[in-house]
């Protein structure tokens, strides 16, 4: 699996879309929230969420699939590298998953954005005191 090859499996998923919101790093989103982060180029891989304890599971059948980095939770996300032994119609699986949890987690407002077409939702105006 290429990291351009995710990157068309991504989009394929309704709704979805990529974004840089941290220099060269590369997200893929539905509605405002992100369900894939891709890795760089140099060392290949994506992080995604998945049900709790299935990373024990997945990390005890592909020891390279590891935790995610330390600013997302451990018993809900793991990092898959492209090109280490996982295959990829379980990338391909997981990537899936990973969208469904967070779309179906998503506010029935941004649901409806993603379905009419719409990528990023509108802020809320901040109604002060």
């Amino acid at each position: 699996m290429t990291l351009d090859k995710l990157k068309e499996a991504c989009l394929a998923l309704p709704g979805a879309w990529l974004c840089n919101p941290w220099a060269e790093d590369i997200v893929a989103k539905v509605g405002p929230r992100i369900f894939a982060y891709l890795g760089e180029e140099a060392r290949p891989s994506v992080t995604l969420k998945c049900a709790p304890l299935e990373g024990d599971l997945l990390h005890a059948r592909y020891p390279c699939i590891t935790p995610p980095p330390a600013y997302l939770r451990r018993d809900l996300y793991v990092r898959v590298p492209l090109n280490e032994g996982v295959p990829d119609e379980l990338i391909l699986a997981l990537l899936e998953q990973s969208y469904r949890l967070i779309y179906h987690n998503l506010t029935r407002a941004q649901k409806r954005a993603v379905e009419d077409g719409a990528h990023e939702q509108p802020r809320r105006a901040n109604k002060g005191p």
